[in-house]
C-alpha cells in the first residue's frame, strides 16, 4: 500500500521546482507577502474544495 502511493505521488510530482523556489523568494522579498503561496494546479484545486457543492468534492477525490 505504501509503494503504491509512493508511485502514484512520484508520477504526479512536478519536475518544476522552480515555481516553489519562485514563491519562496516573492515571499522573501516582497514588502507586503501574502499569507500563503499557493504552487501547482493541485494546491490550487484543494483551495477551491470547500468551496463546492459536495457531490462535486467527492467526485473530485474519487477520481484522483
Amino acid at each position: 500500500m505504501a509503494k503504491e502511493m509512493k508511485f502514484k505521488m512520484e508520477k504526479a510530482a512536478s519536475p518544476c521546482t522552480y515555481k516553489v523556489v519562485d514563491a519562496i523568494v516573492d515571499g522573501l522579498t516582497s514588502q507586503r507577502p501574502q499569507t500563503r503561496y499557493v504552487v501547482g494546479i493541485d494546491a490550487k484545486l484543494m483551495v477551491f474544495i470547500p468551496y463546492l457543492p459536495t457531490f462535486i468534492a467527492d467526485y473530485v477525490f474519487r477520481v484522483n
